[in-house]
């Protein structure tokens, strides 16, 4: 599954493969998305502003893959006009800080 945040906040997310078969499903509510949540409140460090988290489920437990580049990420079934709204807030925030 892949998750996007911005500012430790899920944007939108995305299944991407159960087992073998490639599904393409948007993530909305449940318990994939309370899991991130709970990994959220429970790290400190994060890539930038504006990032992606990779899970896996294996046995019934799900696991952190990774903490990543949102703009080298797939988008699957997520929800683009949240990532693109996301990428530009952030864009405008960094420009502004560098700048002012």
């Amino acid at each position: 599954m892949e998750i996007f945040v911005y500012k430790n906040q899920v944007i939108t997310g995305s299944l991407y493969l159960v087992g073998e078969e490639r599904i393409n499903e948007t993530i909305k509510g449940g318990y994939l998305e309370n899991y991130v949540h709970q990994v959220l409140a429970s790290i400190n460090w994060y890539p930038e502003a504006l990032y992606t988290v990779d899970i896996c489920e294996s046995q019934g437990e799900l696991y952190v893959l990774e903490l990543g580049s949102y703009s080298c990420a797939g988008e699957y079934a997520c929800d683009l006009d949240l990532i693109i709204e996301a990428g530009a807030c952030s864009a405008v925030e960094e420009y502004e800080a560098i700048n002012n």
